[in-house]
C-alpha cells in the first residue's frame, strides 16, 4: 500500500459525540481510492474517468478533530469492467506517535468516457496485463 493522502481532521466536521462524521471519513477514503486509480491506471486511457460503483467500509475506531490522518491505498484487482481499490485510514493525536486504524474500505470503480456522454468503457486487455505485472 502507498500513502496517497495526508491531512489533519477538521474541527468543523463533528457529530454529537464530538468525533469526526462518518461521511467525512468515507469521502476521504473514496477520494484517496480515486487518486491512486487515476495516478496508476486511468491516465493510460484517453478522456476517461473512474466512477465509484460499489463501496464496502468498516469503521474501527473514532476519529477526533485535529488528529493527523493518513490514507494508504492500492489497486488489488482489475478486469475489463471494474477496478478494485483497497484503502486504510490511520490516525494519531498531535501528542502521540501511535497510529490507530480508523477505517478500511474496498471500492469498485467503473471507467467512463467523458467525451461520449459518459458511457461505460471496457478496460483494454493491454492495460490490465500491464497492471498485473
Amino acid at each position: 500500500m502507498r500513502l496517497v493522502h495526508k491531512r489533519t481532521a477538521p474541527p468543523t466536521a463533528i457529530n454529537a459525540a464530538e468525533s469526526i462524521l462518518g461521511g467525512w471519513i468515507f469521502d476521504t477514503l473514496d477520494f484517496s481510492a480515486l487518486t491512486i486509480l487515476s495516478e496508476e491506471f486511468i491516465w493510460k486511457l484517453e478522456d476517461c474517468a473512474g466512477v465509484t460503483n460499489k463501496a464496502d467500509i468498516q469503521y474501527h475506531s473514532p476519529l477526533y478533530p485535529h488528529n493527523h490522518v493518513e490514507v494508504y491505498a492500492e489497486i488489488v484487482n482489475a478486469s475489463a469492467s471494474s477496478v478494485e481499490v483497497k484503502t486504510v485510514m490511520k490516525s494519531r493525536s498531535i501528542k502521540s506517535n501511535i497510529w490507530d486504524d480508523i477505517a478500511t474500505a474496498t471500492f469498485h470503480f467503473s471507467v467512463i468516457n467523458l467525451s461520449k456522454n459518459r458511457t461505460l468503457v471496457r478496460i483494454p486487455k493491454e492495460v490490465i496485463d500491464e497492471f498485473k505485472r
